[in-house]
């Protein structure tokens, strides 16, 4: 049996996305496996490559579909080789909708949230194998060697943001009646509670008799417009709901906020491999979901692993599955009231050092990184061994 599993890695913001591989590949410990994270960037890519390939590689994985397009003279990398390859998603597709349909057999598509999955098998038709995967949440070593009430920053935001103004600034270039449809969308979402946005799209493409099912480009164009404003718009407003705090935020792109003056500390983006150590020194740990129903940002289960008390707006499955745990607290982001709320949490002088155990025990039952690699683990099998049915394929 192959004893090689190869984790592709690049560019993204912050390191995020390499830092969380190289994490999920340590927590491995089968010791007749070898685990690889080799970066698409590094010069010596080609050379470091070969001598695995040589050894036999069972399965490699990408987040964000980085790698699933790996080419050797304009032949795919997976097929040529007959490895399997897991794309691991946790944008929705219509970001980029290239990475959910790649022309190869071996590569299979892993979704986090439900959304994706639904959007790629209804509008892009990828031709590959798809599935849901569990998020896994690396155990953070630090958060126990400060106590919850002596951690000396109360309140952190960790989230890059932009001026939804900026977003919108963009759409004069659109066709006018898509231009609306956009316009008419965002004006819906920004008054609704978080969840997915396609419906709401759609209906209003219906609305005004436009029809893109023979354009999914320009569907998915429109989306990611929408998708980015919502998130955007949100994310603004959770920070306008703490820049009268004493709250530590932490990424590039908040001076429309931050020249509001207020009591809230901006800070540089911090690189991944400094999250763990900032979230264990928080009490706090404010979180923005993306634009789903079905799961959690992973910020909000970091935190439970970190110790945290996490406040994040509500979304349907925190609804349902976040509402026992005393160290989370749930918010309404279009609430007229989010500021007072967040004064509230603030200024509460309850001391929180004992009630984290429940919110571990959630993040260890449902989140543990080892679920993510057997469900990874099944899906190379059912690749490897579906080979068998090529014969048999149109």
């Amino acid at each position: 049996m192959s004893k090689n599993i190869v984790a592709l890695v690049g560019h993204n913001s912050n390191d995020i996305l390499a830092v969380s591989s190289r994490k999920i590949m340590e927590c491995l410990l089968i010791k007749e496996l070898t685990c690889h994270v080799l970066d698409l960037r590094d010069p010596d890519f080609n050379k470091k490559l070969v001598p695995i390939i040589n050894d036999g590689i069972l399965f490699g994985w990408g987040a964000a579909g980085i790698g699933a397009g790996l080419n050797i003279n304009q032949e795919c990398f997976w097929d040529k080789f007959n490895i399997p390859f897991i794309s691991v998603h946790a944008d929705p597709p219509f970001a980029n909708p290239q990475n959910h349909r790649v022309p190869a057999r071996n590569v299979i598509n892993g979704y986090y949230f439900k959304e994706g999955a639904d959007f790629q098998r209804d509008w892009i038709c990828a031709p590959q194998i798809s599935a849901m995967l569990p998020v896994g949440i690396v155990p953070i070593a630090e958060r126990d060697v400060i106590p919850w009430s002596k951690r000396p920053r109360r309140m952190v935001f960790v989230k890059s943001g932009i001026d939804p103004e900026t977003l919108r600034a963009r759409w004069s270039g659109w066709p006018v009646n898509l231009r609306r449809v956009i316009e008419e969308s965002v004006d819906a979402l920004t008054k609704e509670n978080t969840g997915d946005i396609v419906p709401t799209a759609l209906a209003c493409l219906n609305a005004h008799g436009v029809n893109l099912d023979g354009r999914k480009d320009i569907l998915c164009s429109m989306l990611h417009e929408i998708d980015n404003y919502v998130r955007a718009f949100r994310a603004t407003a959770m920070v306008m709901a703490v820049r009268n705090l004493e709250a530590d935020i932490f990424g590039d792109g908040w001076g429309h906020v931050s020249r509001l003056g207020g009591r809230a500390r901006f800070w540089p983006s911090l690189n991944a491999r400094a999250l763990d150590s900032l979230y264990a020194e928080t009490q706090y740990l404010v979180n923005a979901n993306p634009n789903t129903g079905s799961g959690l940002h992973e910020r909000v289960l970091c935190g439970f692993a970190a110790k945290c008390c996490v406040v994040s707006d509500e979304n349907a499955f925190s609804r349902s599955n976040l509402s026992h745990l005393q160290s989370y607290h749930g918010v309404e982001w279009t609430d007229v009231d989010l500021a007072d709320r967040f004064s509230e949490l603030y200024s509460d002088v309850k001391n929180y050092d004992d009630i984290f155990q429940p919110a571990l025990d959630y993040v260890n039952q449902n989140h543990d990184p080892t679920n993510f690699l057997s469900k990874m683990f099944e899906l190379a099998e059912l690749m490897s061994k579906g080979q068998n049915f090529r014969n048999y394929l149109f």
